[in-house]
């Protein structure tokens, strides 16, 4: 699951669209950034917020060990939410975290 959003300005120009033209939009500019995407997208989850700040929940805490530490070495997280404070500089610094995560373990995987 992945979580792609647009803020300011441009989340005004959306909120002007239907809830099918803001997929399109979202999917298509997925798919430019990342082509392999293309086709495999299975769900899109339209929501308007007139306003939104990032917070953590109360006992959100509990879990910080288990996003920063991933999943058996197979399951590496990324993300706003993944860090201490959610902002971008935390999803940027863990998804360079995670990808750095990924490219060790496979290094040391056996050739499939």
């Amino acid at each position: 699951m992945r979580a792609v959003y647009g803020g300011a300005d441009r989340a005004r120009r959306l909120f002007e669209k239907r809830d099918d033209e803001i997929e399109a939009t979202i999917v298509e500019d997925l798919c430019r950034l990342y082509p392999d995407a293309r086709g495999i997208v299975r769900e899109v989850i339209v929501q308007r917020w007139d306003r939104a700040i990032p917070f953590a929940a109360p006992g959100r805490s509990r879990v910080q060990a288990a996003l920063e530490r991933g999943v058996d070495d197979l399951v590496f997280f990324a993300g706003d939410y993944v860090g201490e404070w959610t902002h971008m500089e935390s999803a940027a610094l863990t998804a360079a975290e995670s990808a750095a995560a990924v490219r060790a373990r496979l290094a040391t995987a056996a050739p499939s």
